[in-house]
């Protein structure tokens, strides 16, 4: 059974790390672990869940409102490994574009991502806005991605996601 969760640092601090480490180099930098593990001691201001199947974190991952833009940002979400390719980043990433369409003022929703994944997130209708060659390593460009919210899209996840799982310190 998949669900959803607000994380809770004693408890998926570590299951998260080592998700983050075991998709290493292949998306995201070394150089990235030390800000994410930092991001997860301290994530006011955002809401963050991790992605559970049958009890088991399969994926984590979170949104951020951005005051008066209108904006909504996707941030670090992932799966584990031994789950990608498999229809759970779909999952995740409705999940979570669910929980921001059902704030009034978000419009658009933004992410900085790496060329290697860009391409999933095209199939969702994101935009790419900018490219940084190598930004985040050898090879390895970071991408800024837009999604505009139109009423077709917030009614087409909405159903989906009825309840808003609320997270520490947000909004």
């Amino acid at each position: 059974m998949i669900s959803f969760r607000p994380y809770d640092d004693a408890r998926d601090f570590d299951a998260c790390v080592s998700m983050f480490q075991r998709n290493t180099p292949e998306y995201f930098s070394v150089d990235e672990l030390e800000e994410y593990t930092g991001f997860l001691k301290d994530y006011s201001g955002s809401c963050y869940w991790v992605f559970e199947i049958d009890n088991v974190i399969a994926g984590c991952g979170g949104i951020r409102v951005v005051e008066n833009t209108g904006t909504g940002r996707l941030i670090y979400g992932m799966l584990d490994p031994a789950y990608h390719a498999a229809g759970y980043g779909k999952a995740l990433l409705e999940f979570r574009l669910g929980q921001l369409v059902k704030i009034p003022d978000v419009v658009r929703v933004k992410i900085d991502t790496s060329n290697d994944v860009m391409g999933f997130f095209t199939k969702f209708g994101f935009i790419e806005d900018e490219r940084i060659k190598d930004r985040i390593g050898l090879g390895m460009d970071q991408v800024k991605m837009t999604l505009l919210l139109d009423d077709e899209l917030k009614q087409r996840l909405l159903p989906k996601n009825s309840v808003v799982i609320t997270c520490k310190d947000a909004f």
